[in-house]
């Protein structure tokens, strides 16, 4: 568990994947990634935070549905297009 622009991060439970991107957009207070699969797909999603009782940061949590994509210029588009749908 880290702490990634004023929200806890729980790295998710998808050992096999790599982190490729992650990128903070501080107008919209969201923190958008994309993972690279084993399979060679890549996984687009952002985070927004939300407040956890049992933490005093809040933590980030995923924000819609994510999606695959077979080139990272692909995820890292879709990506900016779920955090402008989302802010």
């Amino acid at each position: 568990m880290d702490e990634k622009h004023g929200a806890l991060w729980i790295p998710e439970a998808q050992p096999t994947s790599t982190l490729v991107v992650e990128q903070y957009f501080q107008r919209a207070d969201m923190l958008g990634v994309v993972w690279l699969r084993p399979d060679g797909l890549y996984r687009a999603t952002c985070f927004t935070k939300g407040n956890d009782p049992q933490w005093r940061l809040p933590c980030w949590s995923e924000a819609g549905a994510g999606a695959l994509l077979g080139s990272l210029k692909e995820a890292e588009a879709h990506m900016v297009r779920l955090v402008q749908s989302n802010a």
